[in-house]
């Protein structure tokens, strides 16, 4: 019985050591499994970390993407706009230029018929004096006296045509002062009866259209004769006076 029971008790040691040793394998394909596990729980996160940043770069991408497609969208819109202000600017230069073709062409028209026909007006204003010139030519042998009351009467009416048609006389009475823009000194007369640079007498008149001078009025202009004392001036007379 001893020997049985040492046999049963060296099986149970046996078996006690099988059972550690099976426990041992299964301690350490746990502590694979958990080694495996967490290996395996880091390259998830790592890949869930790796998804997340791919997202973020993806997020990144299709944002520069559409800016991208916005701005290449503004830049079109840019072009046409551009495009279609160029376009009315030519219509409009084009329209310009016609108009300025039509201005010149006009204008050509009227300075042709302005060269044809601009001395209408002052011809239908002169035909009448014209008339009434022939009219006393006509009637001089018949009744001489009347001949100078028609010339006069023409005079009158030759000096209302022309002032009709904006010619004016200038101004040359004597003792006015000679003004050289509109006066023609055609001769020079000692005299101590008016002032020296004075008109002495108008010669043959001069006449204005408008503002332009037509002809200048040729008048005889004063001058205080050499051996004749110069009369001194008021205020050098006053001053004589007074002292």
């Amino acid at each position: 019985p001893l020997d049985r029971a040492l046999d049963a008790a060296a099986e149970l040691a046996a078996a006690l050591d099988a059972l550690r040793a099976g426990q041992a394998r299964r301690d350490a394909e746990l502590q694979e499994l958990r080694d495996e596990n967490m290996r395996l729980a880091a390259e998830l996160r790592a890949s869930r970390r790796e998804a997340r940043r791919a997202a973020f770069e993806a997020r990144n991408a299709r944002e520069r993407l559409d800016r991208a497609e916005a701005r290449e969208r503004f830049a079109l819109e840019a072009r046409r706009a551009a495009e279609e202000q160029l376009r009315r600017a030519r219509e409009a230069l084009a329209r310009r230029e016609r108009e300025v073709r039509g201005w010149q062409e006009r204008r050509r028209r009227e300075q042709d018929d302005l060269r044809r026909h601009g001395h209408a007006p002052v011809v239908a204003e002169l035909l009448p004096v014209l008339d009434h010139l022939e009219m006393a030519v006509a009637h001089a042998e018949a009744d001489p006296a009347r001949v100078l009351d028609g010339v006069r009467m023409v005079a009158r009416q030759f000096r209302a045509a022309l002032e009709s048609v904006g010619v004016r006389r200038v101004e040359a009475r004597p003792g006015t002062p000679f003004q050289p823009e509109v006066h023609e000194a055609f001769m020079e007369v000692h005299t101590t009866e008016q002032p020296p640079g004075t008109i002495v007498a108008e010669i043959s008149p001069g006449y204005r259209l408008g503002d332009r001078l037509v002809r200048a009025a040729r008048v005889s202009v004063a001058r205080w004769p050499e051996d004749a004392p110069v009369p001194e001036a008021p205020g050098e007379a006053a001053s004589a006076a007074e002292e």
